[in-house]
């Protein structure tokens, strides 16, 4: 007996956590909240602050999704994209996508493909590249043609996360990224390129942000 009044209190308190009323809507209809992680080259979804932020996500009620990419060390543009469309599936204002370096890009590649209404709750750029490097580079083809930002910018809110001491992004792609999708910057101190090597496994800022986006 006691056993039953147990579980169904533990539901009541799932419901409170995970369920929300929308105004119109039948009560208990779910709403749920739901971060995409895209990690960068060569990385994969365990590496640097991937697993801290999953979890305190997961403690809020947020669904978190971070795949591992196709042929991280080899790179292809349409293969990142077409990943990504499979794996965010249903999308609305209650979605929010990060992405780590050259996950940033893949990010917005996907968002040019939406249908023109398409809203989603924002995206979030950490220590992304979006101006093309001048001199040869692999991953070039990433970056053209040039990004449709007209297509992008009224999808939802857009933050960038960068870094003063980034050995591989500039703050000048940060700045690229406020001035075309009016997004918010947040400047940080000694945290690199965000990565493992930089021994970044936390970052608070991104929690902030995601929370703020889906508050």
């Amino acid at each position: 007996m006691l056993t039953k009044r147990f579980a169904r209190v533990a539901q009541r308190l799932e419901r409170l956590i995970h369920i929300q009323e929308v105004p119109g809507s039948n009560p208990g209809t779910r709403i749920m909240k739901k971060t995409i992680i895209i990690h960068g080259y060569r990385s994969y979804p365990q590496d640097c602050w991937f697993p801290w932020i999953k979890k305190e996500l997961n403690n809020r009620g947020v669904k978190v999704l971070i795949p591992q990419m196709p042929n991280p060390a080899r790179p292809k543009k349409q293969s990142w994209v077409n990943k990504l469309k499979k794996v965010a599936g249903k999308i609305d204002e209650n979605t929010v996508f990060v992405g780590h370096s050259l996950g940033v890009i893949t990010i917005l590649r996907f968002l040019e493909t939406l249908e023109r209404k398409q809203k989603i709750g924002g995206a979030i750029s950490v220590a992304g590249r979006i101006v093309k490097r001048k001199t040869f580079h692999p991953l070039n083809h990433f970056f053209t043609p040039p990004l449709q930002w007209k297509k992008i910018k009224d999808r939802g809110k857009f933050v960038g996360i960068y870094s003063y001491d980034d050995p591989v992004v500039s703050l000048r792609d940060g700045k690229e990224f406020k001035k075309n999708l009016n997004a918010k910057l947040i400047i940080e101190k000694n945290k690199g390129h965000f990565s493992r090597e930089d021994k970044v496994f936390k970052l608070p800022s991104l929690l902030k942000a995601i929370s703020d986006i889906l508050s």
